[in-house]
């Protein structure tokens, strides 16, 4: 999801539908919908992650990646492999706006399908361990003013579920930063870094 700011680290975790009930985001209708969804075999090119994002911001063209990992269970990282996110042209099934928030909506690139079934493939063979899936994307401002509204909801869609389903919603991605952490998560947006027309 959008980090705060990747030169501190700071960002939110998109869990795996096995541990995903330990986010406290996570609305329960969500977490009955993704009783349907197996994440060892859901077609990975049907996977579709939307991002909810405040009016003054878009996200940074090419700079959004989804990091697979292995945990021990209770431990820390075993494995980890990063992908890139496709961000989708506009479509039929794309809703656009939502409580006025453009919505913004990535798969997994298609040269790295073949790399996250390999990696998902070795995890399902590890019973005593645990998956975990961030999505990590950089974004800009649109303008010189920073964003002072920093509500951010995450969407998933997978072939099992008819529709979107709400992973974390409205987590404030602005909480606890100052104006100088904000201007550097955020720069302003370019055609050098964006696709925003101004």
């Amino acid at each position: 999801m959008f980090n705060k700011s990747r030169s501190r680290g700071v960002g939110y975790s998109l869990l795996l539908v096995a541990s995903i009930a330990g986010c406290s985001y996570t609305p329960s209708s969500t977490m009955n919908a993704l009783i349907k969804v197996d994440p060892e075999t859901t077609p990975a090119e049907d996977l579709r992650i939307m991002v909810a994002a405040p009016p003054s911001v878009r996200p940074q063209r090419n700079a959004i990646t989804l990091l697979t990992k292995i945990k021990e269970k209770g431990g820390g990282v075993i494995r980890a492999q990063e992908y890139r996110l496709q961000q989708i042209p506009k479509g039929g099934d794309e809703l656009r706006v939502v409580d006025d928030q453009p919505l913004y909506a990535f798969r997994i690139h298609p040269r790295d399908i073949a790399k996250f079934n390999a990696f998902r493939l070795g995890e399902a063979k590890e019973d005593d361990r645990e998956g975990e899936l961030d999505v990590d994307a950089k974004a800009c401002r649109i303008s010189p003013q920073l964003p002072t509204q920093g509500k951010l909801t995450i969407y998933l869609k997978t072939a099992e579920l008819k529709d979107y389903v709400p992973i974390v919603r409205n987590v404030d991605m602005l909480e606890d930063m100052n104006a100088s952490e904000i201007a550097l998560a955020f720069p302003i947006c370019t055609s050098a870094n964006s696709d925003y027309k101004g």
